[in-house]
């Protein structure tokens, strides 16, 4: 009972570090517009 109750802890650690890896950083994204500042 004791060795399941770890053995299914440790499951769901290791599934919520992989969920938490999951997305990508991909920075800051560039400008998409042309348009100057003054002219918006």
């Amino acid at each position: 009972m004791k060795t399941q109750r770890l053995a299914l802890l440790a499951i769901a650690a290791l599934m919520g570090s992989a969920a938490a890896q999951a997305e990508t950083y991909e920075g800051v994204h560039p400008l998409t517009t042309s348009a100057s500042r003054a002219d918006v």
